[in-house]
C-alpha cells in the first residue's frame, strides 16, 4: 500500500501593524459605523458573519464588556472585555444608529435585511436543516 502526498498548506496572509493601523485609520476616518465594525471584528475576533448577531443588551460600555455570540458554539459563557477603542468606537455609533422601517433596532448592527448570515436559532447556534427535521448544530 503506498502512501499518498501530504496536501501542503498554504501560509495563511496576516497583517502586519502597518496595514492594521493604515486600516483602522481609514475605517474611523469613513463612518462611525465602519469605525465600530472594524474594531469590533478585530479587537474579538469574529468572523465577518458574526456582528449581526449582537445585541445591544449584550454590550456593556460601562463596564467594558460583551457576551459574544459564535455561529459554532452559540453565545460566550462569561462577559468578554471590549478594547478601549472598541469601547469608544461603539459609544460613537450606537446613539448616531439610523434604522429602516424593517430595520432590527435591537441590534449593535442593525440590518435592512434581518438574519445571520448563516441560520440559527437566535442564539448563534447553526441550525442545519435536514430533510426529515431541523438540528442544532
Amino acid at each position: 500500500m503506498t502512501r499518498r502526498p501530504k496536501k501542503t498548506r498554504k501560509k495563511r496572509a496576516v497583517l502586519g501593524l502597518p496595514d492594521l493601523r493604515s486600516i483602522r485609520a481609514a475605517a474611523a476616518a469613513h463612518s462611525p459605523l465602519a469605525h465600530a465594525l472594524i474594531e469590533w471584528l478585530y479587537t474579538n475576533g469574529q468572523r465577518a458573519s458574526e456582528p449581526g448577531l449582537a445585541r445591544i443588551a449584550d454590550v456593556d460600555l460601562y463596564n467594558g464588556t460583551v457576551m459574544l455570540t459564535h455561529l459554532k458554539g452559540g453565545l460566550d459563557p462569561e462577559p468578554q472585555p471590549l478594547s478601549i477603542t472598541c469601547r469608544e468606537a461603539l459609544r460613537m455609533w450606537i446613539p448616531q444608529r439610523t434604522f429602516a422601517e424593517t430595520a432590527q433596532h435591537d441590534y449593535v448592527f442593525p440590518s435592512v435585511n434581518p438574519g445571520p448570515c448563516y441560520p440559527c436559532d437566535g442564539q448563534g447556534k447553526l441550525v442545519i436543516k435536514s430533510r426529515n427535521k431541523t438540528k442544532a448544530a
